[in-house]
């Protein structure tokens, strides 16, 4: 069953897409001020708030301080990869575990700007072979 904030950001995501036009453009890259990269995540952990408590689990955002010029991002579809990570790491993190979403900035080949994600958590994981 999922709790009131985790249907309203899924309702909204479903409205936002509602017209195939508006899905096609949602498909383009586009840049975000820092501000915007870090309100984007601080709401996709909202609305694991009620789950973070009862499991009391500590959350911490890295994020480096410089900025994101040249960076392209489709972030609708990084906001939705974001929230099945974040999702993942906390129901399967045990009673008091901490979470935490790195993002660093790198420059790669051929001149590209690269986000790196990672969300780290202390959860079982999936065992290697």
């Amino acid at each position: 069953m999922l709790d009131y904030t985790t249907q309203s950001f899924i309702k909204r995501l479903l409205c936002k897409y509602s017209d195939p036009a508006d899905l096609e453009e949602s498909l383009t890259f586009s840049n975000l001020p820092h501000d915007d990269i870090e309100t984007m995540i601080h709401g996709v952990i909202h609305v694991f708030d009620d789950l973070l408590t009862q499991k009391q689990l500590s959350f911490k955002v890295q994020m480096p301080v410089k900025t994101y010029e040249g960076l392209m991002v489709p972030w609708d579809k990084y906001e939705l990869v974001l929230f099945q990570l974040v999702s993942n790491a906390v129901k399967y993190s045990d009673a008091g575990g901490q979470l935490e979403v790195t993002l660093s900035i790198s420059k790669e080949l051929l001149g590209r700007t690269v986000l790196k994600t990672k969300v780290i958590d202390t959860g079982a994981g999936i065992q290697e072979r």
